[in-house]
C-alpha cells in the first residue's frame, strides 16, 4: 500500500511539473515581442484625452508583444502635430477615403524598435526601425481603439 501511496505522490508531483512547464512555454509564445523596457511618450493633445491616447498606447503594445517576434519596443510615442498630417494623409490616400471613420476616431501613435536576428517580420534583421507609425481607428468616441494599419 506504501509503494500506491508513493506512486501516486511522484505521479501527482510529476503531473503538476507538467502543467507548470506547459504555463511557462505557453507564455514566452504569448509575448513574442519585448515592450519592457519601452519610453512611452502621451505628449499633449487638444484632440484626445490623456486617457484616450493610453487606451490607443495599450493596442500597440498588444500588438507589438504579440506579432512582433524577437524585436524589442525602444520607444513609442504620440505627437499631435506629425498625427494631424498623417490623418489628412490618411483620410486622402489611404484607408481612411474608404472606411467611413469619422477624423475625430482617428490617432497616429509613432514608434522605434529594434528586430532581432531571428524576427519573424521582414524588416531587416539586427536593425532598428525608426519612425514606424501606427494607425488605430474606433467607430465612436466610447469605443476601444483597433489597430486599422501600421507601417512607413
Amino acid at each position: 500500500m506504501e509503494n500506491f501511496k508513493n506512486a501516486i505522490q511522484s505521479l501527482a508531483t510529476l503531473t503538476l511539473f507538467c502543467i507548470l512547464f506547459l504555463v511557462m512555454a505557453l507564455s514566452a509564445f504569448a509575448r513574442a515581442g519585448n515592450t519592457d523596457n519601452a519610453i512611452i511618450d502621451y505628449g499633449t493633445s487638444d484632440k484626445f484625452s490623456q486617457t484616450e491616447i493610453e487606451s490607443a498606447v495599450d493596442a500597440v503594445l498588444l500588438k507589438f508583444e504579440k506579432h512582433f517576434k524577437n524585436c524589442r519596443l525602444i520607444k513609442l510615442w504620440y505627437d499631435e502635430e506629425k498625427a494631424i498630417q498623417l490623418t489628412e494623409n490618411y483620410f486622402l490616400y489611404s484607408r481612411g477615403m474608404i472606411n467611413g471613420i469619422n477624423r475625430d476616431n482617428v490617432i497616429f501613435l509613432h514608434s522605434e524598435f529594434h528586430v532581432g536576428s531571428k524576427a519573424c517580420v521582414s524588416l531587416g534583421r539586427n536593425s532598428t526601425i525608426t519612425n514606424w507609425h501606427w494607425t488605430l481607428i474606433r467607430e465612436k468616441q466610447t469605443d476601444e481603439w483597433e489597430l486599422d494599419d501600421w507601417g512607413y
